[in-house]
Parts: structure tokens; C-alpha cells; sequence
């Protein structure tokens, strides 16, 4: 079975890489093997993995994964320093939004969107729900007034 894994030195600051492996042992020596570890203390003991449990890793064939914006947006990486967003095309640091690789502008961008549409939608829901409300009330008020009965509909 194919796990996704992220691998490293143990030094948070230097990154990492990506690798698809049926082991932990099996990403440390795919990585050990292909010389790219050139941060750092690069001793067999020093290289760590991390499994990333929720990598959507099917279809990626084990090894090293090379796109790091596929890596990003299958889960491997949590970001990328310096890479170009999809939205604005700027070299920035980003983060995986609904699918997407985007700056943290442009992620704030999109929530404003997603919170308008959702607050637009909870409107609309309440007016409906007043709406209703109202004409039950009328309805009521109607039905005990001896000059202006509504008729019923059903």
C-alpha cells in the first residue's frame, strides 16, 4: 500500500520533500539515496519522516515527488515559500484553499466571497422564514376578525 510521506532533516526551517512510499523506511531511503538532502546534518539517523495520513496519493507513483504544487494540493506539503500563487501568479508563500495553491491575500479574498455568498443565502433563508411567520400571524389575526376573513388554501 502507497503512503505519502513528508521527509527531512528534523530542522524545521531547512523544508523537506515529498515522497510516496509503502513505509516510513522506504521514503527515508528513497530520499538518503537521491542525494537532494543538502541541508543540514544529511546522516541517515538525522532524516526524519512524517506520515501524512490524509495525502491523496493515488495515482503518484512511488519516489520522490517532483511538483511541488501537486505535492501541496495532495496534502504532502502544508506550504510552499515562494511559489506562484493560481490566482494573482505571485511568487509567494502558499497554502492549499479548496483545491487551490493561493497567498494568504488571495485566500482572504476568498473567504470574504464565500462569507458574503453565505451570509447573502442565510438572508434570504430568514426573509423566507419571516415571511412565513408574518403570514401565519395574518392569517390568525384574520381568522378571529369578523370583517376580513382570508380563506383558506390548502
Amino acid at each position: 500500500m502507497k503512503r505519502g510521506y513528508f521527509v527531512d532533516n528534523g530542522d524545521e526551517d531547512d523544508g523537506g520533500f515529498a515522497v510516496v512510499a509503502p513505509t516510513a523506511k522506504e521514503a527515508k531511503k528513497i530520499v538518503y539515496e537521491s542525494g537532494e538532502l543538502i541541508f543540514g546534518d544529511t546522516d541517515w539517523i538525522a532524516i526524519r519522516t512524517h506520515w501524512i495520513r490524509d495525502a491523496a496519493v493515488i495515482g503518484l507513483p512511488i519516489g520522490m515527488v517532483t511538483d511541488c504544487r501537486d505535492a501541496l494540493i495532495r496534502g504532502l506539503y502544508g506550504s510552499l515559500m515562494e511559489y506562484p500563487c493560481d490566482k494573482c501568479g505571485k511568487d509567494l508563500d502558499l497554502t492549499c484553499y479548496h483545491g487551490q495553491a493561493l497567498c494568504s491575500c488571495c485566500i482572504e479574498k476568498e473567504y470574504k466571497k464565500e462569507v458574503q455568498q453565505s451570509t447573502k443565502q442565510k438572508g434570504i433563508d430568514n426573509t423566507q422564514s419571516r415571511i412565513r411567520e408574518m403570514s401565519e400571524r395574518l392569517r390568525e389575526l384574520c381568522e378571529h376578525s369578523p370583517t376580513y376573513p382570508i380563506p383558506k388554501h390548502e
